[in-house]
């Protein structure tokens, strides 16, 4: 019994020992996290004091930037030019997206003056309440264009392109179209930085831009909105039904001129061409600035129908050479395939869009090659490629329908269906809505 009552005392000791422990251990603990907890009760107090004082510093930044911009003005309101009996008014037009009238485009020289006449009564109707001195440039890649009409079905006007260019530049000093040459954003490039400067400079009372299909622009507009340099400067000039992503919160006045531009794509397809009436050409005088009514009118004297022949209705689709499944763009001479390599190894490598789905958005402006002459077998050994890249279609993944349905070049479903793992877990590429369902 001794012994029993040794032992029993020994395991009372032992358990008051570590209850005492425990207990001593939790309250460091619990002083321990109520101090951590205090700690990051004071770093987020310090990280909004820090927010704060960031919003206060970019305001006044930009208040600053605003206040330099104005003494500029200032400066500029002083000089003669801004004085003058004319404002100065610079159009900005992308060419590459922002295509002319196809039927004033086939007309070639008469057709240039006529825009240019169109446009000039258009921009005067918007700014009727001054005086103004219009500047239009355009930027585009003469060949890529004149390819693009030629591939979607208007050879009159891709073979016009260079005349009216001509009389569109003759019109006036101050109207000219300038070819970038070749690259996927050089008219791009072009028209950013010249906003950019219009948009400083005070000698010039009004920007028109003519660009709105292009998101690209979007982030210099907004650059300058922030430093106020865009209210009452700064007007759109859509071309096409739909504005680009962005264009719609920078609330920008917009003008609307008529019978000017195409509205409607290339890759929608040709439409039908109604007559104009003829316009004799026009002179400085008459075109660049604001003019009296009786300067813009039809000139009485008709054209000679010789130099405007060439206007023709567009053909029928039927005619159409790009629709022949690997087929060349007959607006380029056919480029040779190496024999030694497959035809996904070839270099330039072969634009999928144009080969498998028959159509490629980027037309003359697109990075890869049109011009190989390809076989049967090798538009399927591309499809093929283009399945096993496991790659999901863009369009189909922002929850849109694709266009090319069932000849899409990308996947419009994970291979792995609803046994996608990465699908489970969030991370699967194929993000779209039904790109795993089991139909």
């Amino acid at each position: 019994m001794l012994a029993e009552e040794i032992i029993e005392r020994h395991m009372r000791e032992l358990q008051d020992s570590l209850a005492t422990l425990v207990a001593d251990r939790t309250i460091e603990h619990t002083q321990h996290i109520e101090a951590l907890q205090n700690e990051v009760i004071q770093c987020g107090n310090t990280i909004d004091i820090l927010r704060q004082q960031n919003r206060e510093i970019e305001a006044l930044n930009a208040s600053m930037k605003r206040q330099l911009w104005l003494e500029k003005e200032g400066q500029g309101r002083s000089s003669p030019i801004y004085h003058s009996s004319e404002s100065r008014v610079v159009c900005l037009i992308d060419g590459d997206g922002c295509l002319f009238s196809f039927e004033q485009l086939a007309r070639g020289y008469y057709g240039g003056a006529h825009i240019a006449k169109r446009l000039t009564e258009g921009l005067q109707q918007f700014f009727a309440a001054e005086q103004c001195l219009f500047h239009v440039w355009v930027f585009l890649n003469t060949r890529g264009v004149s390819c693009a009409l030629h591939d979607h079905g208007y050879p009159e006007a891709a073979a016009n392109l260079s005349n009216f260019i001509h009389g569109f530049n003759q019109a006036s000093h101050r109207f000219m179209i300038v070819d970038v040459g070749p690259g996927k954003e050089a008219a791009d490039v072009k028209i950013r930085g010249i906003l950019d400067e219009e948009l400083k400079s005070p000698q010039t009372r009004r920007v028109v831009l003519a660009g709105c299909h292009d998101g690209g622009y979007v982030s210099v507009i907004r650059e300058h909105a922030t430093n106020g340099l865009t209210d009452g400067k700064l007007f759109l000039l859509p071309t096409h039904k739909k504005l680009a992503a962005g264009y719609g919160s920078l609330s920008l006045p917009t003008i609307r001129v008529p019978d000017v531009f195409d509205p409607q794509r290339l890759e929608s397809g040709p439409r039908p061409v109604a007559p104009q009436p003829r316009l004799a050409v026009l002179d400085d005088a008459n075109i660049g600035r604001v003019a009296s009514p009786a300067l813009l009118t039809p000139a009485a004297t008709p054209e000679p129908t010789s130099d405007i022949s060439a206007v023709q209705r567009p053909p029928s689709s039927a005619g159409r050479s790009p629709g022949h499944v690997g087929r060349a763009s007959p607006c380029r001479a056919p480029r040779a395939i190496d024999p030694s390599k497959p035809i996904t190894k070839q270099d330039p490598p072969a634009c999928y869009f144009f080969y498998v789905a028959k159509s490629c958005k980027h037309g003359a402006k697109c990075v890869h090659n049109h011009e190989y002459e390809l076989s049967a077998e090798h538009v399927a050994q591309l499809k093929e490629a283009a399945e096993k890249s496991k790659s999901p279609c863009p369009t189909v993944n922002r929850g849109e329908t694709c266009a090319h349905g069932d000849d899409c070049v990308w996947a419009h479903k994970c291979a792995y269906a609803q046994r996608c793992q990465y699908y489970r877990a969030g991370r699967c590429r194929f993000m779209g809505p039904g790109m795993h369902s089991a139909e």
